[in-house]
């Protein structure tokens, strides 16, 4: 069987591109982050399969992850990870692991009860020396 990629296409604003994420598990819509002409997070996006559009969420923000409803999505700002209600547009925050710093990687057990996520550590020795 031959097939033959498809590109998802932009959002709508200059100089913006989104990274797909997380497949919903409906398989109608892929949740991803939006970056701007640096490379830096600019928010969530939610691209639909049946649209073939990108459409905004939020103005910050990262990894988004799929709950099972697919309607819900959770996502990670600096040290904490929020839940976004796709339908209504809610963001709430739930977890906050200052002042360590939250890794970039966290995933949802299949009954969106837990959540396991990295938590990354900076140690250093400090040094003083004397010159005679």
């Amino acid at each position: 069987m031959e097939q033959s990629p498809q590109a998802l296409g932009t959002p709508d604003e200059p100089g913006v591109w989104f990274w797909a994420r997380s497949w919903s598990p409906d398989g109608r819509s892929i949740a991803g982050d939006l970056r701007g002409p640096t490379g830096a997070y600019s928010g969530i996006a939610v691209y639909s399969l049946e649209s073939r559009t990108i459409r905004r969420l939020t103005e910050f923000g990262a990894v988004a992850r799929w709950l099972s409803d697919s309607h819900r999505l959770m996502f990670r700002d600096d040290q904490k990870i929020h839940l976004l209600d796709t339908r209504s547009g809610k963001v709430r925050e739930i977890l906050s692991v200052a002042p360590h710093e939250l890794g970039s990687i966290f995933t949802l057990a299949r009954d969106d009860r837990t959540i396991a996520f990295v938590l990354e550590t900076t140690e250093a020795d400090v040094w003083l020396m004397s010159q005679r």
